[in-house]
């Protein structure tokens, strides 16, 4: 059996020689996420973190770099793969952004053990799984931007003036290569994980070692520290309020504005459904709050209605097509609205999970980010597909793309610095209380995958 350092070395050496390939050929993304690797795989021997990876991890992280090398090695000396098209990108693209996903997935998971063991964070095996996943999808939008730098530096049409109605947009297929083929790839090495994770306990994944220095005084001062003094939450408003008269009035304005539209002819038969489902959706927020299965706050709702107000209106008023700007403000308000359901929802799994899942401190907005960034990449490769099979332009431009990445990621980060600047002065189990979530849905949530009911 190999000696654990020499194996880890072995992996370190590997790492280290995917870099240098990759800075050689200019490949940033590649650069940057081996670097995420070696930072990994060497942060349990630097720090006191108290444990090291099992060897089962250390293998994972040799993985993505050897499918590397033996996908050159068929591509120059058996086969080659790289010689064909799909959708104006060669086969290389496909299989070098697959790799890329897997080597992020891993570090996504090693990160997972590591917030897991050092940062005061419980997850169960399912949720590092999940946090692998996004990470990979998180990780695979950082590459949009270096492929729009490559593109713009190439010559190739970026902007929206570059393309003209009826114009082969190559460059957004190029440019989306990496979100595409991460959403299914994470996907699919999410399904084999699960099943691998099934086999093993959470503690088969890392050794522990004993700390070489003791733990400071600062650090059991915070153990034993007394529980800070939280401000009090305003309860919720069961009866009619602004929020439920806010969206009322929303939905009206919508489906007023798509029957008209429907009678004159004007619009097609997409942005008039579309204006009917944004304005009956308007309606969901306060028939949950009335039917006592969750009563969300009130500035959540409303800022529901308001984005899928301005929705509708850019679609069956065409303001997306007349207002430079007017989607990159729906998309801000939309990834705030998306970012505060993502926050409650981890709030009530910390608060009703009985234990098997906390987040501490800031590590609930890491978190929300990162599934932010993931949630990014589905709704641009979902555009990119319907693109591709309707003949739309959701997808104007690589420019368009990048702008609506900018915009989601901005309004996720407003969320997270925000909420969890209003965390350290709100106690979160009085927040989720507030929520009065119906029985059956608080049942959920404290065991989502029927583990407690296989075991009895």
């Amino acid at each position: 059996m190999i000696q654990f350092k020499t194996l880890v070395r072995a992996s370190l050496a590997i790492s280290v020689a995917m870099a240098a390939v990759a800075l050689l050929m200019r490949d940033w993304m590649w650069f940057v996420v081996v670097l995420l690797s070696i930072l990994l795989l060497l942060l349990p021997y630097y720090k006191d973190v108290g444990y090291y990876y099992s060897r089962n991890v250390i293998w994972m992280s040799m993985l993505a770099p050897a499918l590397v090398v033996v996908y050159y090695l068929v591509d120059h000396l058996v086969y080659p793969v790289g010689s064909h098209i799909f959708l104006d990108v060669s086969y290389t693209e496909y299989f070098n952004a697959a790799f890329q996903a897997l080597e992020c997935f891993v570090s996504g998971f090693m990160l997972a053990l590591l917030m897991d063991r050092s940062f005061g964070m419980t997850l169960t095996r399912r949720w590092m799984v999940l946090f692998a996943m996004m990470i990979s999808l998180a990780v695979s939008v950082l590459d949009l931007f270096f492929m729009f730098g490559s593109l713009y530096a190439d010559g190739a049409p970026v902007f929206n003036g570059d393309f003209q109605h009826g114009d082969e947009r190559y460059s957004n297929r190029i440019l989306i290569v990496s979100p595409f083929v991460a959403t299914f790839a994470s996907a699919v090495y999410a399904i084999i994980m699960t099943k691998y994770v099934k086999r093993h306990d959470k503690s088969e994944f890392t050794q522990s070692v004993e700390l070489r220095r003791p733990v400071s005084e600062c650090r059991v001062r915070e153990m034993s520290a007394v529980a800070p003094e939280y401000k009090p939450i305003k309860p919720p408003n069961d009866g009619w309020g602004l929020d439920d008269a806010m969206c009322i009035i929303a939905c009206l304005i919508i489906l007023g504005m798509s029957v008209v539209s429907l009678g004159s002819g004007f619009k097609m038969s997409y942005e008039v459904n579309t204006g009917i489902f944004c304005g009956l959706f308007c309606l969901v927020p306060i028939a949950l709050k009335h039917a006592h299965v969750i009563t969300l706050p009130k500035t959540f709702i409303m800022a529901i209605a308001l984005a899928i107000f301005l929705h509708a209106y850019g679609v069956l008023l065409l303001k997306y097509d007349v207002l430079i700007y007017y989607d990159t403000i729906t998309h801000t308000i939309s990834s705030v609205v998306v970012s505060l359901c993502v926050y409650y929802t981890l709030m009530c799994y910390h608060a009703y999970s009985q234990g098997k899942v906390n987040f501490s401190g800031w590590t609930m907005s890491i978190f929300v980010a990162v599934i932010m960034m993931g949630f990014s990449a589905y709704w641009e490769v979902f555009e990119f597909i319907v693109d591709i099979t309707t003949g739309t332009n959701m997808q104007y431009s690589p420019f368009d793309t990048l702008r609506d990445m900018l915009a989601n990621t901005f309004g996720s980060l407003c969320v997270s610095i925000a909420l969890g600047f209003y965390l350290k002065d709100h106690d979160l189990s009085a927040i989720v209380k507030s929520f009065q979530l119906h029985p059956k849905l608080m049942a959920f949530i404290q065991d989502p995958f029927g583990e407690n009911k296989s075991k009895s």
